[in-house]
């Protein structure tokens, strides 16, 4: 018996010892203690969440009609498998081809891998061209991502061009080794001139072996704004010569563009794109979530029914 009352005030506490034992006291009588064989009480590791008042909370993605694809990146194999059904666009299952990647369990941001890409010849290419003409063609849409970076020398996050020629069709998204800590974007309309957009938003990879939550944000009106950890780090805007309309010169690549660029050095995890402009309290709420979560889950909980008051928590027994 647990020995509290119903609609009066209890003080409750609870004890753990190194070895796993628990007692519990409510109103200064001890009312219980069991041993614990389970070593999961100490999986959490530093930065985790806790909650008071709900025994677990995972993500409830209300818009998963709007992504196009969704790459878990915890594969080991040579297909990214893409995430489909359980209310995702009838769009998604683009599966990414991996070539020299590597999947690493230990370090990784969701889920229970992260992909290495080497800064030489590793690259993931998803689905066919005709996939992407959204990315270029002067549509919504927003790509979010987490990303820890081994260096900052180049490699693409998004690709859909082969490198800058006039008459290519595409655009590229990149982090840009140009000593500004920038993200750079450049969209190609295939009509002869280089660039619809050719810019950066600077300031924004201000650190190397470190993960870090980013968006990119399209509106649909030539605005690119790019997100890094839940918040806003600046926006570009196109000027000039319209958007393309065909197919890109190539399929989507990350890691590299399949032509003469640099490759990604780093890791990349739970990469997803959306045919939307994401809102920046939904983008912030991706980025909250625990390491352990991903975007497919849904909220299931037993939830504390009554007040609280003055809790404390101490590190000795």
């Amino acid at each position: 018996t647990h020995g509290m009352n119903s609609g009066s005030w209890n003080n409750v506490a609870v004890s753990r010892d190194g070895s796993n034992n628990f007692e519990i006291f409510v109103n200064g009588t001890k009312v219980g203690a069991v041993a614990s064989n389970s070593t999961a009480l100490n999986a959490k590791t530093s930065g985790a969440t806790y909650f008071i008042g709900v025994n677990s909370v995972t993500n409830d993605i209300t818009n998963k009609a709007n992504i196009v694809n969704y790459w878990k990146m915890d594969s080991g194999t040579n297909t990214d498998t893409a995430t489909t059904g359980n209310g995702y666009s009838s769009g998604t299952g683009k599966d990414g081809t991996n070539s020299n990647i590597t999947s690493d369990t230990s370090d990784k941001k969701v889920g229970t891998g992260s992909y290495e890409f080497n800064g030489s010849d590793s690259k993931i290419t998803y689905g066919t061209n005709a996939d992407w003409i959204f990315l270029h063609d002067g549509s919504e849409w927003s790509a979010t991502f987490w990303m820890k970076l081994d260096s900052i020398s180049g490699g693409e996050i998004l690709s859909t061009m082969a490198g800058n020629g006039a008459n290519e069709q595409g655009m590229h998204f990149y982090p840009h080794p140009d000593g500004n800590e920038s993200f750079s974007f450049q969209v190609f309309s295939g009509a002869g001139a280089p660039f619809v957009l050719n810019s950066s938003v600077t300031n924004v990879i201000t650190d190397t072996g470190v993960w870090h939550h980013y968006a990119v944000v399209h509106n649909g009106s030539g605005t690119y704004t790019v997100y890094k950890d839940g918040s806003s780090e600046g926006s570009v805007t196109k000027s000039g010569a319209g958007y393309g309309s065909g197919s890109p010169t190539h399929t989507l690549h990350t890691g590299d563009c399949g032509g003469n660029c640099a490759v990604l050095d780093g890791k990349l995890d739970d990469l997803a794109i959306w045919n939307t402009e994401l809102s920046s309290s939904f983008i912030n709420t991706l980025y909250q979530a625990d390491a352990t979560d991903d975007i497919t889950e849904t909220v299931t909980s037993n939830f504390f029914d009554g007040k609280m008051d003055e809790m404390y928590v101490l590190s000795t027994q």
